[in-house]
């Protein structure tokens, strides 16, 4: 049989339409003689001859030795040996397309393939020895191009049983290197038989000859040894190898210079892997860097499977590689593990992970700087499920260093959807018994622990970028958490929470055994972010209030409380914060017993005491306050504010301009005083035609609360004080009526215009200490000269007038003990 110019097409793959192109031109002859028996069913074949060319070269050519005799049943034929030999000369890969072009397209193959048959086809004998120069195999790097391979190999196989090949090679290189090679041999039955091998690659050559999508390979190579073994339906696979210098990346991951030590034993049949040893070792510029050690079974198909896992010694190196994606840029510097995990494969195609381990003297870092105080121990146990898009989160429990008052372990559950490319959406839930805020705190560094007041503004807005990414139902619930002398318990708050919104319509919880309930709303989904906020407290005793800030003076305390505020704002900041803000805010202080003065009541009472000779006024209680504020077109008008103790009541009321800055709006706010009917009698000071049954008698108006909110000021008019000690001082008796009619023009000119300090003879300055003690002793108080600079105070907010309640100044005396 002879053809000319004859033009070939193969199908690699029949599924899909042939995409090599034809193999044209080919000079084709074959001489062949063959016979069948059918009786002693056997095939004889009496001659064959094949060669193909291309011109006048003949690159493929086959001959049969002598003739072959080839048993088609189980009856034996008798036949001699016969040896089909196989030549390739010089064939120019390029021109056969359609036969080799889905592997190489191009090269120079040489070889021979001597197959010699006997006993009737029942035993065979291979020898192959060839050569590819200049090879480039398909889809490789182009940089690849022009590589060499080798082949070779010896074996037979006597009686279809009887096995033994012992010499197995491939290589494959550029020049005199070799890029990849394996030599290894085989011996047994096909039942039951063993290979062996072993040999080299060089990672950075070899993944540019076989890409795979996302691998990179500049570096490393591999040193291996591989055993196979078939026993029946059983196969084992054994294989120990280590990777050297590798340097490279797959997709966000990158490694440099890493070496990884394989160690694995595995058998499989038509439907599991059992795999009885799998340990890797990892190490970096010869530091190791920890152990993953991994048993149990992988189903072949969709069957359930079941995978144990262990990782010890895992230092700080490879926690940074494998979760360099998530941390950067922060780094782990120190770290160790001894973490255990079971991996379940659902015959569905889900995977449930159950874990339990921690991660020990963990040390991060951003850059230079430390973002933990000292080597931490976190604790993580893990039950969670993963079914194509969603995950189960059925228990994750972090547990922090504990204290003496919390263990500090945190829970989440929860059920997360996420697809590819979009926001991770679901519920999620975060619990915990006790949790220490102070020793939590105390992981940070001092620096940042104690990070002095920034921009609360920003601070706001930035609190949705923690949730970049997500779209969740949010709930957390706190049994207990300690903060300072501050306990809060019984904490609900849920919502929703994205990068954009945090929407928290619940938020409730006891703080030191006191209900509070409001809400809380940041919006950065429009240019400029709005915030909504809502806080209710109400009708609650004074004293655990008093005893979250200030435990010294909680004993001087008793009282109920009431705290409402509802605020909304837009703004990115302070300025544009201070500018938008509306709503309302009140506070109640009842049924009270105060024995403390804060700095502002202070200010506004010390003029009143000393002109009045009622130093009283200093000492009494305070029964009651009441503050209502409402803001709107940047002013807060002071609808209510008032103070009443035992022996005065005092009030303002008024508005402020809110400036860009806070702390610089101005105040002008007139404050209205009246004391006791008795005290007001003592003084003088009862106007005529003042009712009988009238408990409190109100003064003229003297003083104002002036200045900024950042440094108040409490301001008197010089003429109404000249009033009030004139018709103080016609009450004085007539021994010393003289001495003090000398003194009324001197105390209005000290006190009139600015009052700063909490102290009378602050006020005074160095000009009205005398003046100060001979008030005093008109009033029958103790002379004291002594100069007592410490205990000035600085300016405070006279807004805080109801002060006392949250930020009491004196400690309380021995024997004051508030009201049953």
């Amino acid at each position: 049989m002879t053809g000319s110019e004859t033009s070939l097409r193969t199908h690699w793959d029949p599924a899909k339409p042939a995409t090599a192109e034809k193999t044209d031109g080919l000079q084709l002859e074959m001489e062949f003689d063959t016979g069948v028996n059918l009786n002693k069913q056997s095939v004889k074949l009496n001659k064959l001859s094949l060669s193909t060319a291309k011109g006048e070269a003949k690159p493929l050519t086959a001959t049969l030795a002598k003739p072959m005799t080839l048993a088609l049943g189980d009856l034996a034929a008798a036949g001699s040996d016969s040896v089909l030999a196989i030549q390739i000369d010089r064939l120019d890969l390029a021109e056969w397309p359609s036969f080799v072009g889905h592997f190489a397209s191009a090269g120079i193959a040489d070889g021979t393939l001597n197959l010699n048959v006997s006993n009737a086809g029942r035993s065979f004998a291979v020898s192959l020895d060839s050569t590819v120069e200049n090879l480039t195999v398909t889809g490789a790097d182009p940089k690849l191009a022009g590589t060499n391979l080798e082949m070779a190999m010896n074996g037979k196989l006597d009686d279809w049983q009887k096995l033994a090949a012992d010499n197995l090679h491939i290589a494959i290189g550029k020049g005199s290197e070799a890029w990849a090679n394996f030599d290894g041999s085989a011996s047994g039955t096909l039942e039951n038989f063993t290979a062996k091998g072993q040999g080299r690659l060089q990672l950075g050559q070899v993944a540019g000859l076989f890409p795979v999508p996302g691998l990179k390979a500049n570096a490393g190579k591999v040193d291996y040894s591989v055993t196979l073994g078939q026993a029946g339906k059983i196969s084992t696979i054994g294989t120990k190898a280590t990777v050297s210098g590798f340097d490279g990346s797959y997709d966000d991951w990158t490694f440099s210079n890493w070496d990884i030590g394989v160690d694995g034993q595995a058998k499989f049949d038509e439907n599991t892997v059992s795999i009885e040893q799998a340990k890797l070792t990892f190490s970096q510029q010869a530091k190791p860097q920890g152990e993953l050690d991994v048993t149990g079974e992988l189903p072949l198909g969709q069957a359930e499977g079941k995978l144990e896992l262990t990782a010890s010694g895992v230092l700080a190196d490879l926690l940074n590689a494998a979760a360099q994606p998530w941390l950067a840029p922060i780094e782990v510097t120190q770290s160790q593990t001894q973490t255990k995990a079971t991996v379940l494969l659902g015959a569905d195609g889900s995977v449930a992970v159950e874990s339990t381990g921690a991660l020990g003297r963990l040390m991060l870092t951003e850059g230079d700087k430390p973002l933990l105080a000292k080597p931490t121990t976190i604790g993580l146990a893990l039950k969670t499920k993963l079914s194509g898009d969603d995950i189960e989160l059925n228990q994750t429990d972090i547990s922090l260093p504990k204290s003496d008052r919390a263990a500090n372990k945190l829970s989440a559950t929860g059920k997360l959807s996420v697809p590819a490319g979009k926001d991770i959406s679901g519920s999620l839930k975060i619990s915990s018994d006790a949790v220490d805020l102070d020793s939590v705190i105390g992981l940070l560094p001092e620096n940042e622990a104690t990070a002095t007041e920034g921009d609360f503004v920003n601070d706001l807005s930035g609190l949705p970028d923690a949730f970049a990414g997500l779209a969740l139902d949010l709930q957390l619930q706190l049994v207990k958490a300690f903060w300072d002398n501050i306990t809060i318990a019984k904490a609900d708050i849920s919502g929703k929470a994205g990068g954009k919104v945090i929407d928290l319509p619940k938020v409730q919880f006891e703080l030191n055994g006191l209900p509070v309930s409001g809400s809380l709303r940041i919006d950065k989904s429009k240019p400029n972010p709005a915030y909504a906020f809502e806080v209710q407290l109400k009708d609650q005793l004074a004293q655990p209030l008093v005893a979250a800030f200030d435990p010294e003076s909680k004993e001087s305390v008793a009282g109920k409380v009431t705290v409402l505020a509802k605020l909304d704002s837009s703004g990115k900041t302070q300025g544009e914060f201070w500018a938008n803000l509306k709503g309302t805010t009140e506070f109640k202080f009842a049924e009270g017993d105060l024995r403390v003065f804060s700095d502002t009541t202070k200010i506004l009472l010390t003029p009143v005491a000393i002109l009045l000779r009622l130093p009283d006024m200093l000492n009494s209680p305070i029964d009651s306050m009441h503050a209502k504020l409402k803001i709107e077109n940047k002013r807060v008008q002071l609808e209510t504010c008032e103070v009443k103790g035992s022996v005065f009541v005092a009030g303002a009321t008024g508005a402020i301009a809110l400036d860009e800055t806070l702390e610089a709006s101005a105040l002008d706010l007139p404050v209205q005083l009246s004391i006791r009917r008795d005290l007001a009698d003592k003084a003088g000071l009862i106007p005529k035609g003042t009712p009988l049954s009238a408990k409190f008698v109100k003064l003229p108006d003297f003083v104002k609360v002036g200045g900024t909110i950042g440094e108040p000021k409490t301001k008197t008019d010089k003429l109404a004080i000249v009033g009030l000690l004139g018709q103080s001082a016609a009450g004085l008796p007539g021994t010393i009526e003289n001495k003090a009619g000398g003194l009324l023009e001197n105390a209005a000119n000290l006190l009139d215009g600015e009052f700063i300090g909490t102290d009378a003879k602050d006020a005074l300055t160095n000009g009205g200490n005398n003046l100060f003690n001979n008030l005093n002793s008109l009033i029958g108080g103790e002379k004291d000269d002594k100069k007592k600079d410490d205990d000035k105070s600085k300016p405070v907010n006279p807004l805080n007038i109801f002060g006392p309640i949250l930020s009491p100044q004196d400690p309380p005396k021995k024997g004051d003990k508030p009201k049953k």
